[in-house]
């Protein structure tokens, strides 16, 4: 490496570095093997060999990861439960409106049921809002976006902590005052309107609720159905209202609607696929619904000649909708080509038109390509009143089994796989969840939540992550003696899709600070700290990944740079040696933190050199 002996082109060389964003780092890291990628946290994302060295992308359809999170809705008492699927039990509990003490109807007020949680693992409900079973509340649909981590979180209290319900007592429930609370007293900063009866933001003590909004033009619509598009806008329709709206995830500002509906289509659940084809469930209209929300246009209502439409579910890579109706059997309907509907049994593999009654209450059904802890093997999953069926693409079943010994689950209201491929459902009547081994169908047992669970929807995200193929990679690096500041990233991807790249700064290990995006080769000024995390989220177009090539972080020191230049070299030991003869008193050049500017600082500074030596970093390309 040359060395400038002129102080005055050396000068201008740091003035340059500091004017520009800058190119290299203290020093740069760089990401491109194989072993760099799988040194990352990855969700849903794969390291590949390529003809370079190793590359970035996304795991095949068939092998997306479900969150391990579980959402189900508590709609007797206007809450909704975060169940950890890893451990068995309740991590947390928000509450979705003012409480109602002594309801134990999940058809009377608030009434929460309908949920979609998106590629963080956040969720969004959906209170339906009911006067025991009618529409006449005289409320709006309201829907609420709730964080899965502190991520994104706003401290509107400003004590510094973003408040959250916990399980304090560790009993694996979150109940009584783990619970924090809804008050409608106006709330933190006068965000709200004390005594209106409205639930506002600033009236929520969880810090994690983002958002709530009541939709507009939905007075006593009914919130029956809830999806996430693969924008990421969330679609909600209203049952007596015959219509979706279009909301922003990001804030919950109308986007698009009311929708109408045609042929008394009556949403009352929703499922969106790979090419933003939502798809609703018609119950007692008998008809499975087409709506482009592209267009944001209604396509078209299919009729179904079998009996009423309840759950409703997508195997977007078959390129077929499945319902569950009021018989022992599920309808099969193409999504392509004309509206021709199949009548099937999962038990015999047989087809045909049945119009007997056979009870057994098949009341939703999900359906997936292939599932954690079964590679290759694709199919779905479907719940009766009592129990849970597994069943193969041809409709063979894999296994089928009961209620769970001890007469303590009733009533399945939702099913949904978990990370590890097991099998849960949401039982109504017992206010529990009920797990199953995904390979065998054996009971893995059954555990306390909310009061009413109620979910007929995705509540774990899986529906979503297979029809919106996403996922993360995600690195923290670290330079806890010289920090880190004003973080630049580059990188080179091709293919289909997008590629977006996030940084967040923190003193903590572990504890990202809020996420900025970066542009290719840009930087993120705002952003400090001993730590500096990286997150990129893929995005595939068409089910198609993108490839991410290679990734360089680079960040400047915060300690020891004096002339700004993102680079810790002699100049900076001349600066602070020049400083040190003068007998400065300037906090500045205390770099060991120990208040005192002497000797000591000089040797520190030496060990915060960036390279060997003091050697000048190549920030500006002049080697």
């Amino acid at each position: 490496m040359n060395k400038h002996t002129d102080s005055k082109p050396r000068l201008l060389i740091g003035l340059a570095c500091f004017l520009a964003v800058p190119a290299f780092a203290c020093p740069p890291v760089l990401y491109t093997t194989i072993a760099h990628w799988n040194s990352g946290t990855r969700s849903n994302t794969q390291a590949v060999a390529d003809a370079s060295d190793g590359s970035l992308k996304l795991v095949d359809v068939g092998e997306v990861e479900t969150l391990p999170i579980l959402w189900p809705a508590n709609a007797a008492e206007a809450t909704v439960t975060k169940f950890d699927g890893n451990v068995n039990k309740e991590i947390g509990r928000y509450r979705t409106w003012f409480p109602t003490p002594g309801n134990t109807d999940p058809w009377n007020g608030a009434a929460p049921s309908r949920s979609a949680v998106d590629a963080s693992g956040n969720v969004y409900v959906v209170n339906r809002h009911l006067n025991f079973n009618s529409p006449t509340s005289g409320r709006p649909i309201s829907v609420l976006k709730i964080l899965t981590s502190d991520v994104g979180a706003v401290d509107r209290n400003g004590d510094g902590i973003i408040n959250t319900a916990v399980d304090t007592n560790s009993n694996g429930v979150v109940d009584g005052a783990e619970i924090l609370p809804v008050i409608d007293d106006g709330g933190f900063g006068g965000g709200g309107i004390a005594g209106n009866g409205i639930p506002e933001l600033a009236e929520f003590r969880d810090e994690r609720i983002r958002w709530i909004v009541q939709v507009p033009g939905s007075v006593n619509a009914t919130g029956r159905s809830c999806a996430i598009d693969p924008s990421g806008n969330l679609w909600v329709g209203g049952y007596h209202a015959l219509a979706y709206w279009k909301l922003s995830s990001a804030t919950g500002a109308l986007l698009a609607g009311p929708v109408p509906t045609t042929g008394g289509h009556r949403p009352y659940g929703a499922v969106i696929d790979s090419r933003g084809m939502l798809w609703s469930a018609g119950w007692d209209s008998g008809s499975v619904g087409q709506l482009n929300t592209n267009t944001n246009t209604w396509v078209a209502t299919r009729t179904q000649p079998f009996d009423w439409v309840y759950g409703i579910a997508l195997d977007d890579s078959l390129k077929r909708v499945y319902t569950g109706n009021g018989q022992p059997y599920d309808v099969l309907a193409p999504i392509d080509g004309a509206p021709v509907f199949t009548n099937l049994s999962l038990g015999t593999n047989t087809f045909g038109i049945s119009t007997t009654a056979g009870g057994g209450g098949n009341l939703d059904i999900l359906v997936h390509g292939s599932n954690p802890g079964f590679p290759g093997s694709a199919g779905g999953f479907k719940s009766s009143m009592y129990g849970a069926t597994r069943f193969r693409n041809d409709h063979s079943v894999i296994w089928s089994s009961g209620a769970q010994p001890g007469g303590v689950e009733g009533q399945s209201r939702g099913i949904v796989p978990d990370a590890n491929g097991d099998i849960f459902t949401a039982n109504l009547d017992t206010n529990n969840v009920s797990k199953y081994r995904g390979s065998d169908g054996a009971h893995l047992g059954v555990f306390p939540i909310g009061l009413r669970p109620y979910s007929y929807s995705d509540f774990t995200g899986s529906s979503f992550l297979q029809t919106n193929l996403s996922g993360t990679w995600t690195i923290q690096h670290a330079d806890t003696a010289r920090g880190n500041k004003n973080p630049a990233v580059s990188w080179h991807a091709t293919g289909p899709g997008s590629v977006l790249v996030e940084v967040a700064g923190s003193n903590t290990s572990g504890s990202p600070g809020p996420f900025v995006a970066v542009s290719n080769g840009g930087s993120a000024p705002a952003v400090s700290g001993k730590y500096i995390t990286v997150r990129v989220t893929l995005q595939a177009a068409s089910q198609v990944s993108p490839t991410l090539h290679d990734l360089t972080l680079n960040t400047c020191p915060q300690i020891g740079d004096f002339n700004n230049d993102c680079c810790n070299d002699m100049a900076d030991y001349n600066l602070m040696r020049a400083a040190y003869n003068a007998r400065s008193t300037d906090p500045k050049w205390d770099v060991n933190g120990d208040g005192v500017f002497n000797i000591n600082d000089l040797r520190k500074e030496v060990l915060l050199f960036c390279y060997p030596n003091g050697a000048e970093c190549d920030c500006c390309g002049d080697a």
